[in-house]
């Protein structure tokens, strides 16, 4: 079963990473273009390392719009998963942010699907959020396909999560013994 809370993007396809740079003004869209075409030419390679590879972006800019993409996409699946919105207004607001250059909350609020109080809220518990899948997440150590493919794994076989990273060869012994540490200090 699929952890709800990271598969917006896989569902709206809205919220990609190349998207989100240029949302940030740095790179334009010719190059996003090429960069996305050179990705169906090579479709084992990562968008994000094809941006590294052709200098169109930095690491850090990249752990930057890649950290909006998932506090994005969980706080939609958050406001859903908590009855303030359903599915349809959450796409309709991400349809306006493709085109707007603003934040979900901002448009969520400015349509009258949910307060900024329930925004603020949903954000609070979003940084309380210590899971480890989360820690590892907002640490760059894995994407969220990984995680989504280890947690159906880890459901299949009843394994603890990172062994299931580990075993799948998305971090190393050590990547776990850090984001274990790191999630003891949110507790």
């Amino acid at each position: 079963m699929k952890n709800p809370f990271f598969s917006i993007i896989e569902k709206t396809g809205s919220k990609k990473l190349g998207k989100i740079l240029n949302k940030m003004g740095i790179i334009d869209s010719h190059s996003l273009e090429k960069a996305l075409d050179y990705k169906l030419e090579t479709p084992n390679k990562d968008i994000k390392d094809i941006l590294l590879e052709k200098g169109l972006a930095t690491k850090e800019q990249i752990h930057v719009a890649l950290d909006e993409q998932r506090k994005e996409s969980r706080l939609g699946q958050l406001l859903i998963f908590s009855k303030i919105i359903n599915k349809e207004q959450l796409e309709e607001a991400l349809n306006e942010q493709n085109v707007a250059n603003l934040k979900l909350g901002e448009i969520l609020v400015k349509k009258g699907f949910c307060t900024n109080f329930q925004i603020e809220n949903a954000l609070k518990f979003q940084k309380k959020d210590n899971r480890l899948g989360t820690v590892l997440l907002r640490g760059g150590y894995i994407t969220e396909e990984q995680l989504d493919i280890a947690v159906s794994e880890q459901d299949k076989k009843g394994t603890l999560l990172g062994e299931t990273l580990i075993n799948l060869s998305f971090i190393t012994d050590k990547q776990l013994s850090q984001a274990l540490l790191k999630q003891s200090t949110y507790l």
